[in-house]
């Protein structure tokens, strides 16, 4: 097999293990290749092996077991981490701008939010890691997992402790959640799951400029993205 040099070496992993898995070279219930094996056969780090496999255990695809090795658990891929089928232009112009949009008012509102004294703080991320737990356990109902994406955002933004941020976020998710069903599509779960742990690491550690930064980071990567396809 030729080994992998391509800039992105963890979508490349990424994209070799879907394919073992809709190929039918692992199944549910077995075991995947060790990261030493998969480190040889692709040519690249045990590293970048690890961190391709850690997105797959985010969204329950694999399972690890402490001296047994990495199983496979569920092979509904294109579910969970997104199938991006190509875009019509007005549908690429309507997640461009809600996106825009997004970045104008969300990162700033994640720094207010950070900016809270402890008490304030423990009350937002007990709340957020709640639609977190929603989103983890609705990896199989889109809608559900929608909603808590959305509403750990909308959460946020009144956490500014400026309603209108709050007010006008909601407004805009209420009229745009085909654009938001159809990111979700295109990227699948693990963007949510990942960027929003770090925005609660951010909160909990009451950093406001990280929480600025991520979020920022978040919606940069999703706008970076829809201009890949």
């Amino acid at each position: 097999m030729a080994t992998i040099k391509r800039v992105s070496v963890t979508s490349e992993i990424i994209d070799f293990m879907k394919k073992s898995i809709k190929n039918g070279d692992w199944i549910v219930g077995g075991k995947i290749p060790s990261e030493t094996v998969l480190s040889k056969t692709l040519g690249v780090s045990r590293a970048s092996i690890r961190q391709a496999i850690a997105q797959f255990v985010t969204i329950g695809i694999l399972k690890p077991e402490q001296g047994r090795g990495c199983f496979l658990i569920s092979d509904k891929i294109d579910e969970r981490l997104g199938n991006a089928n190509a875009l019509l232009e007005h549908d690429y112009a309507d997640i461009s701008k809600v996106l825009k949009f997004r970045l104008l008012i969300e990162p700033e509102a994640s720094f207010l939010a950070a900016s809270k004294d402890t008490s304030q703080i423990y009350s937002l991320t007990d709340k957020l890691r709640e639609f977190h737990r929603i989103m983890k356990n609705s990896l199989d109902k889109p809608q559900e997992f929608i909603k808590a994406d959305l509403d750990f955002h909308i959460a946020l933004a009144y956490a500014s402790g400026n309603e209108l941020i709050g007010d006008t976020l909601k407004y805009v998710f209420a009229n745009t959640t085909k654009s938001h069903t159809k990111i979700n599509s295109l990227f699948g779960f693990k963007d949510g799951l990942n960027y929003h742990a770090k925005i609660l690491d951010a909160l909990e550690s009451q950093d406001p400029k990280r929480a600025f930064h991520v979020m920022e980071r978040h919606l940069k990567h999703a706008l970076e993205e829809i201009e890949k396809i």
